[in-house]
């Protein structure tokens, strides 16, 4: 080794025995501080819910350290959330220690949470053990009401689930959701389409439409949780841009929509043939414009009966063409020397339906007041009958309803029209006519109809409002069972309770959703 590195290994000795030195002058200097272990336990791997039922979770803190956790932050966090098609990442729900009487507004599902503390001071986290939070899926079957409230849209629904009816007044408000400025409510539509709520659904957007009409627009709902997105506007529906002032009004069966100025669209949802704005059924082959009348008797996808307000004419749509038609003056009939005429009537009509292949009307005369009802079948044009009809508070009827199904043969044959307070049924397999139904002292009857599809889709429902009360619980709703061959209605009971509910605003419309 020469005298270089020899140097070089003496200095590096020297400097090692140094720091040793240095490092065991040094110990004990330090001041070392214990950290603080937090283990949460106390959780459950799954909590089940209703969908307005409040949840209260406590979790057992342990910690190594006692002391003050002011400075700490909870969180209870909920890995993967849907609402409307937005996926929000670790959402936090509260921010609360507990979760106390808790209503965490979440559509029906599984839902995967855990619960995160967090000291302010150091920015240690502690985290619980992944669990499950299972939402009942409420929004199954049941009635959409469409409801009123100081000139606002309020969505309530009557939900039939686990054989339960249970009533959730103002449903928005318990979906955690965003939806438009719905303006005044004008009528709600339910019914299976390939489109619904959105253009190409698949079956977890449920193909399915609910579909709730107002001042401000149409717009369809998620059928599984009524949440709302702006790709469910009913216009992605339509063929081109509807006009300023355009206004969906009615829709039949899925099938036929009523705008505001009485226009008739065919949507032929098998095909993907859509409403076209512009492009009307109200049209002869000639492409000639019909004026016609708010009545239409619907027939679904095969065609409707609509009445042109000009000629005094009925007019028939069928066959998925983009075209109506008159009927020929040839199929008119006499019944009991009336006869009865499809064109050029003179006369006025109140009430047009459509069942199986039958349409029924109800005809006044403007200049003698005098009610006629007739029958034929909408294909062909052959006549069933024409009577003229002398009954008490006919020309005061605001509303009619008909049972939608020929099948049922025992009650079928009923006609029922409404006053503001009175509700008559006219039997019209013998001519009986009497008095059905009341409302209570000062209370006003907003609407009556049967449902097409459901359990009762044979009995009457029936709206009230008392102008006294609030005008968001002024209403009242009611299912009545048809009593078989006489017509007289009863109040329905299910599962020994009585099938009326209270505490909706003014009841405009009333749809069964089947799914």
């Amino acid at each position: 080794m020469n005298k270089y590195n020899f140097l070089k290994y003496i200095l590096c000795i020297a400097l090692s025995m140094l720091c040793c030195l240095s490092c065991y002058e040094d110990k004990g200097n330090y001041d070392y501080v214990d950290i603080n272990k937090v283990e949460i336990e106390g959780l459950e791997d799954k909590y089940t819910i209703g969908m307005e039922e409040a949840i209260t979770i406590k979790p057992i803190h342990k910690s190594s350290i006692a002391g003050n956790e002011d400075h700490y932050k909870y969180e209870w966090i909920c890995i993967s959330l849907q609402i409307g098609t937005t996926i929000y990442r670790n959402y936090v729900v509260s921010t609360d220690k507990y979760l106390e009487n808790k209503w965490l507004k979440l559509p029906g599902g599984s839902y995967t949470f855990y619960y995160k503390v967090t000291d302010t001071k150091t920015g240690i986290e502690w985290f619980s053990k992944n669990f499950t939070i299972e939402v009942l899926n409420e929004i199954t079957k049941g009635f959409v009401i469409l409801s009123d409230v100081d000139n606002k849209t309020r969505v309530d629904y009557i939900s039939n689930f686990n054989d339960n009816l249970n009533l959730k007044l103002d449903v928005l408000s318990k979906v955690n959701s965003k939806y438009p400025d719905f303006g005044q409510p004008i009528s709600v539509a339910c019914y299976a389409d390939p489109n619904s709520p959105k253009m190409n659904a698949t079956t977890e957007d449920g193909q399915y439409a609910v579909c709730i009409l107002t001042t401000t627009g149409a717009y369809r709902l998620h059928p599984g949780n009524f949440t709302y997105d702006p790709l469910y506007n009913l216009s992605y529906n339509y063929i081109g841009s509807a006009p300023s002032d355009f206004i969906a009004m009615r829709i039949y069966d899925g099938t036929f929509l009523v705008d505001n100025s009485n226009n008739l669209y065919y949507y032929y949802r098998v095909g993907n043939l859509f409403w076209t704005m512009g492009i009307y059924t109200n049209v002869t082959v000639d492409n000639k414009f019909i004026k016609i009348g708010p009545e239409v008797a619907s027939f679904g996808l095969s065609g409707a009966v609509m009445y042109d307000v000009d000629t005094k004419s009925f007019v028939c749509h069928k066959n998925r063409l983009k075209y109506s038609g008159y009927y020929s003056s040839s199929d008119e009939t006499e019944f009991d020397g009336l006869l009865f005429k499809f064109n050029n009537t003179g006369k006025d009509v109140m009430y047009l339906f459509g069942r199986s292949t039958t349409a029924y009307t109800l005809m006044k005369d403007p200049v003698s007041n005098e009610v006629f009802l007739g029958a034929f079948n909408y294909t062909t044009g052959v006549q069933s009958f024409y009577i003229k009809l002398n009954l008490p508070d006919l020309l005061n009827a605001k509303e009619y309803a008909m049972g939608h199904y020929a099948a049922n043969s025992t009650i079928d044959q009923f006609l029922y029209y409404r006053t503001d307070n009175k509700i008559y049924m006219y039997n019209m397999s013998d001519g009986d006519n009497k008095l059905v139904y009341t409302a209570p002292s000062g209370n006003i009857i907003t609407s009556m109809k049967f449902n097409k599809n459901g359990t009762w889709k044979n009995y009457l429902n029936v709206a009230t409002y008392d102008p006294s009360k609030p005008k968001d619980s002024c209403g009242k709703f009611e299912i009545l069972e048809v009593t078989p061959l006489y017509g007289d209605l009863t109040l329905a009971e299910y599962n020994g309770e009585k099938m009326v509910w209270s505490g909706f605003g003014k009841i405009v419309d009333i749809e069964w959703k089947t799914k």
